[in-house]
Order: structure tokens, then sequence, then C-alpha cells
């Protein structure tokens, strides 16, 4: 009867822990996030084998105007993937980063999607969809705004240009861009490259001033 408790114990601590940091990630599991590296380590569980592959690899991109007038353009998802992927155990921040700006990108996209969908319905038929979009983004500026995944991009920008001290930036602005994923077949042929697909860009933001401007 004991062994019996005890395998039990087991089995739904294992599949507790698991559904906990296999769920969205939210505040109480990045605060865990440590102890999950240790968890995922030890028992990972291939989970992709059940999920749909993904359709397209997100870009964030960060364009800084110096008081020079010079523009520069950082992309920052793909470093900070690649050094969580080298030091995954090791270093928790850029962990916390990762989940930080995928889960805004993926909300803010979501959101976009959502309500691009209802205002296609009511205001676009039979009009060019990129014309579609364009007028939905106008309208959708200001809710867009307000969202704290967009305050979360605005402040990633504002800790960005504290760390290019060599650099004397007044204003930047967010690009949030995707890379559709290649077909298996077509991935080693240069002329099936996919090509990067706009979803949105910010106002810019003035540093001296600490808002955004047109």
């Amino acid at each position: 009867m004991v062994k019996k408790l005890m395998v039990l114990f087991v089995f739904g601590l294992y599949w507790g822990i698991t559904v906990f940091f296999t769920i969205p990630e939210n505040y109480l599991q990045i605060k865990a996030i440590r102890l999950g590296k240790v968890f995922s380590t030890m028992f990972y569980q291939r989970w992709s084998f059940f999920a749909p592959p993904p359709q397209h690899n997100d870009r964030l991109y960060y364009q800084f105007i110096t008081h020079n007038h010079d523009t520069l353009l950082y992309e920052v998802l793909q470093p900070v993937q690649k050094l969580r992927k080298k030091q995954y155990l090791a270093n928790n921040d850029i962990s916390i980063i990762d989940y930080v700006l995928s889960n805004s990108l993926n909300n803010i996209s979501d959101q976009i999607r959502e309500n691009f969908g209802n205002y296609k319905y009511l205001h676009c038929e039979g009009m060019d969809e990129d014309a579609c979009f364009s007028m939905f983004l106008e309208g959708f500026e200001k809710e867009m705004y307000e969202m704290n995944e967009i305050n979360t991009l605005k402040n990633y920008g504002i800790r960005l240009n504290h760390s290019k001290s060599d650099r004397h930036f007044y204003k930047f602005k967010v690009i949030y861009a995707t890379v559709p994923v290649a077909k298996f077949a077509d991935r080693n042929n240069p002329e099936k490259v996919p090509k990067e697909q706009f979803v949105f860009e910010t106002k810019y933001y003035d540093l001296t001033h600490n808002l955004w401007i047109d």
C-alpha cells in the first residue's frame, strides 16, 4: 500500500511539474526559471513532436537615431536566443529576457491578428489586403501604445540605449517582422530564401523627453 502511494505521489509530482513548466509563461514560472532548467535537463520531453511546426521566425529591430542623424539598426532576438542556447544553465537573466521579449511579440501579434480580422470583415470588402492593413494600423495605434507589451519593448529599447554608451542616441523605434520558415525541400535552395515580412513598427521614442513622438 505504501509503495503504491509513493508511486502515485512521484507520478503526480512529475506530471504536476511538467504541466507547470509547459503552460504559457507567467510570473511564477519566470521566478522559477532556474528550477525549470534543471527539470528540463533531467526530464526533457519532446513536446514539439506533438506540436505543429513553427510557421515563421520573429525579428525584433530597434532603429536608433543619433543627434547627428545617423541611423543604426539592431536586431535583438537572434543574439539573445543564441546566447541563451550557449549559456542555458549558467545565465538566468538571458533566459528571462528571451521569455519576456518573445511573449511580448506573441501577445502583440495575437492582438493585431484578432483585431485586424474583425476590421477587415467590417471595412475592407474588395480591398487589397496590404492597403486594408495600413488603414487598420492607423486606427489601432492608440490602443497599441496602451498595451503593457509595447511598454515592455520600449523599456528594453531604453536599456539597449544605456548599453551603447559610446553612442549618443536621441530617439528610437521598434520594428517587428517575421521570416517564414522555408519548406524542408527548399532549405538549401538560394532561389527560395524566404523574404522578411513587416508586421508593425512604433513611432519614435524620444530618449530626452521620455515620450513617443510623431
